[in-house]
C-alpha cells in the first residue's frame, strides 16, 4: 500500500492566492477463495487533483476530480467544481454555485448543479438566511431520472 500527498500554495499578491493539492493511494492484495482452490491479486488505484484559486478575496474558484481503478472494474471518475462569490466586501451577500459530474461503471452518469444564496442578517455572522436549489439528474443506457429541490433556511446562534 502506497500512499503520497502533496500540497502547493503559492501566493500570487498580497489579496490572491492558488492551491494545488495532489493525492495519490495504490494498493495491492492478494485474496485466496479454498473453495474455489484459487488465488487473485487485486490493484487498486485512487488519484485526487484538487485546484483553488482566489483572485480576490470576495471571490473563491475552486476544481477536483478523483479517479479511481481496481482490477477487473471500470475506471470511475468524479469532477467538482465551485464558485462563490461575495458582492460587497463584508461578505454579508453571498453567491454560490456548486457543479458535480460522476462518470460511473457502464456508462451511467450523474450530476448536480446547485446554485446558493447566502444573506447574513448581522455584522456578527452569525444569523443568516439561505436559499438553495438543486438539480440532480442520473443516466444510464437503460434509465433518466431527474429530481429538483428547492430549499429556503434561516438560522439564527445567539
Amino acid at each position: 500500500s502506497g500512499r503520497n500527498r502533496k500540497s502547493y500554495r503559492r501566493s500570487l499578491s498580497r489579496v490572491s492566492s492558488i492551491t494545488v493539492t495532489t493525492y495519490y493511494l495504490g494498493k495491492l492484495s492478494h485474496t485466496s477463495d479454498d473453495s474455489a482452490g484459487g488465488a487473485a491479486d487485486t490493484t487498486e488505484n485512487r488519484w485526487d487533483l484538487g485546484l483553488s484559486f482566489t483572485p480576490f478575496p470576495t471571490l473563491f474558484l475552486s476544481a477536483t476530480v478523483n479517479i479511481g481503478s481496481a482490477t477487473g472494474e471500470e475506471t470511475t471518475v468524479v469532477q467538482n467544481y465551485g464558485v462563490s462569490w461575495s458582492p460587497f466586501r463584508d461578505g454579508t451577500l453571498q453567491l454560490s454555485l456548486y457543479y458535480a459530474e460522476n462518470h460511473l461503471a457502464e456508462d451511467a452518469t450523474s450530476r448536480i448543479i446547485q446554485p446558493t444564496v447566502r444573506w447574513y442578517l448581522s455584522t456578527r455572522r452569525r444569523t443568516y438566511l439561505e436559499a438553495s436549489y438543486q438539480l440532480n439528474t442520473s443516466e444510464a443506457s437503460a434509465f433518466r431520472t431527474e429530481s429538483r429541490l428547492f430549499s429556503a433556511r434561516l438560522n439564527v446562534y445567539y
